[in-house]
């Protein structure tokens, strides 16, 4: 048997970029290739196949088009929907592709193969997805066939900053792959007996992770079903990498599947390479900056590349604002760079950002935020998550793009519909 594991496609992310929008699609289109070339069996989503509630309407098509070439070679594809996936009323475009035969969600649905049992428990925003995990009967599972487990939330023990997250003990036992989704981190780890893999995210979505990831890709996994059962206590691997040595006789005692029976195989894309330019911003005017990025631009081989421009640190004199990058955006397109982003975190001589979530990316920090007034103002614990699940919606309602050929007047009334909606009015 084998199957594909993917997860973040995040279709429709970087569409405000026209030199970027067509790369994750590029991407989604690379992995379904790559899948019917290797002729794998099932195809996993684990969440966040596309970036927005309502993608428009040539992302749809594009996902249909794609989807429709896994059908076409007889290849399976089981979803659970991520926090990107849903509108603020609970409604997701998976349900359009799952109508069309495209897709399977699995969200608290068992699939039941000939040699391989799926479920799966969908992503919520701001963590509420626990709330399913604390109060859900799992069903009941077959130990001679190879069961995975799907779902799109971070684990406490592997995520690199503060976030919302479930400890891995909370995650179902009995399972012998835990198909990951959320967290855009590659990793593939064995923690408390339980094979956990995030692949990451299939395309960058943002300057941190073009700065962080040198790769994206997915995971393609051989399972041996010959022996028709699971059960391998006592064919545990001590080579096994990745195990947490606090943690070796509990993952002894509870490891389910032989490492001989399962090879998992990383598929690197080639997508986009991205080309890091740091200068250091401390004690220096703007046209310092400016000046010492074009002169590292020149030294560089763009062509084709993703350029990164990157500078921190208290200006001279003048105001972050003076730093401007007409000039070094004509120099990276006059040698062939593919887009040019930025980082700039520069303060002036007598005004200085400080934030106590230093570190910390946008949505943890929005997160962050919410749960210190609400629990200012909350008595009890019940209602602090309800008045987070609360704002989270109204956030996201808000967040609602306008759509293709959308009037004003529609938008504003579309929006307005969905805040009373969940205020209940």
């Amino acid at each position: 048997m084998k199957f594909s594991h993917l997860s973040d496609c995040h279709l429709g992310s970087w569409n405000a970029h026209p030199d970027l929008r067509e790369l994750p699609l590029k991407a989604f289109e690379q992995t379904i290739s790559k899948n019917i070339a290797e002729k794998v069996d099932f195809i996993l989503i684990a969440g966040d196949l596309f970036d927005t509630s309502m993608p428009s309407v040539d992302v749809i098509r594009f996902a249909a088009e794609q989807l429709r070439r896994c059908k076409e070679n007889g290849i399976d594809v089981y979803v659970v929907a991520g926090s990107h996936d849903f509108s603020p009323t609970g409604k997701t475009m998976l349900s359009v592709l799952e109508s069309a035969g495209l897709i399977v969600n699995v969200n608290q649905r068992l699939i039941n193969n000939d040699d391989v049992q799926i479920f799966g428990i969908e992503g919520l925003r701001g963590g509420l997805d626990k709330n399913i995990f604390e109060r859900y009967e799992f069903p009941k599972l077959d130990s001679n066939k190879f069961k995975i487990f799907m779902f799109h939330s971070a684990v406490k023990e592997f995520c690199p900053v503060l976030m919302e997250s479930l400890p891995s003990d909370m995650l179902p036992d009995g399972f012998d792959y835990y198909a990951a989704g959320h967290l855009h981190e590659i990793i593939d780890e064995e923690y408390g007996g339980k094979r956990i893999v995030f692949p990451g995210p299939l395309f960058q979505t943002n300057f941190m992770e073009l700065e962080k990831l040198s790769h994206t890709g997915f995971y393609i996994v051989s399972v041996d079903v010959d022996s028709k059962s699971f059960q391998g206590k006592d064919s545990y691997d001590k080579n096994s990498k990745s195990l947490h040595d606090s943690h070796d006789k509990l993952v002894k005692s509870a490891l389910q599947i032989s490492h001989d029976k399962i090879n998992i195989k990383w598929q690197k894309l080639n997508i986009c390479e991205s080309l890091l330019i740091t200068v250091d911003g401390n004690g220096k005017t703007a046209s310092q900056i400016e000046r010492e990025f074009l002169d590292m631009i020149d030294n560089e081989d763009v062509r084709g590349k993703i350029v990164l421009l990157k500078t921190s640190g208290k200006l001279k004199d003048g105001k972050p604002s003076d730093l401007s990058f007409k000039d070094i955006s004509e120099r990276c397109k006059s040698k062939g760079s593919l887009s040019m982003k930025r980082s700039i975190h520069l303060t002036s001589e007598d005004v200085e950002i400080k934030t106590e979530h230093k570190g910390l990316g946008v949505k943890e920090m929005e997160l962050n935020l919410i749960e210190k007034v609400v629990a200012e103002k909350t008595k009890s614990k019940a209602d602090s998550e309800i008045n987070k699940e609360l704002i989270l919606k109204l956030i996201d309602a808000l967040k609602e793009e306008r759509r293709e050929d959308e009037k004003n007047l529609v938008y504003d009334e579309r929006i307005k519909a969905g805040i009373m909606k969940i205020l209940g009015l």
